[in-house]
């Protein structure tokens, strides 16, 4: 009997391979406990914004998909920081890159989730538009390819482009996983009704590039 390894797995496999071909040994021994450090600042924070926004919710029966998508951020999309991951950056210059960061995801958030209802992507963004009825511990249950392009390549390339360092890469980590759980955990905030009304409310927090489009819907 012959395994076959499922899509999701297959994505995880060849991105890894495909990044990993191209960082030298040194590299790997010196950022690898910084980027376990960073994937696990990312799950802790999910767990954490999941309890603080509903209480309710067993996190031990949340999808599959949020599980798998959980490991995937670290092994299919973290080692990318690998690239131009910069140390010692001041202190004022990572404060500085994390508002940055916070200010341009809309737009990046945007134009992604946008492609991502066009026809031939939005197969692989129909999974996660089964939640009418949202809540927090959903906020990452999406097909792997969704995830990592949606959810994880527009953090690590927004941190990347800013220059952060790694109290930078931590706290930018943390704010955009807060995000992502808050836009789930309130059935009254701007994202939720994306859920209900699929052609309005593409970006995130204020969304201010929706307001400016006339793709905004208020709730």
């Amino acid at each position: 009997m012959h395994y076959v390894l499922k899509p999701p797995c297959t994505t995880c496999v060849v991105v890894c391979y495909c990044v990993l071909r191209t960082i030298s040994e040194n590299n790997i021994k010196m950022f690898t406990p910084l980027l376990l450090c960073l994937w696990l600042v990312h799950v802790v924070t999910f767990f954490i914004c999941v309890y603080l926004f509903q209480s309710n919710v067993n996190i031990t029966q949340l999808p599959k998909n949020v599980y798998h998508n959980l490991a995937l951020s670290g092994l299919g999309g973290l080692p990318l920081v690998f690239f131009v991951f910069r140390p010692n950056i001041p202190l004022w210059r990572e404060l500085v890159g994390v508002i940055v960061c916070a200010g341009l995801e809309d737009v990046l958030f945007y134009i992604v989730h946008r492609l991502m209802h066009t026809g031939a992507l939005y197969r692989f963004h129909r999974h996660h538009h089964k939640w009418q009825n949202v809540h927090a511990g959903i906020a990452f249950d999406a097909s792997s390819v969704e995830h990592i392009l949606c959810n994880v390549l527009p953090v690590v390339l927004l941190g990347m482009f800013c220059g952060l360092g790694f109290r930078g890469m931590v706290s930018w980590f943390m704010l955009s996983t807060w995000g992502s759980v808050s836009a789930h955990g309130d059935v009254t905030c701007n994202h939720a009704e994306h859920h209900r009304r699929p052609s309005y409310n593409y970006g995130t927090g204020v969304m201010i590039v929706d307001r400016l489009l006339g793709t905004f819907y208020k709730n």
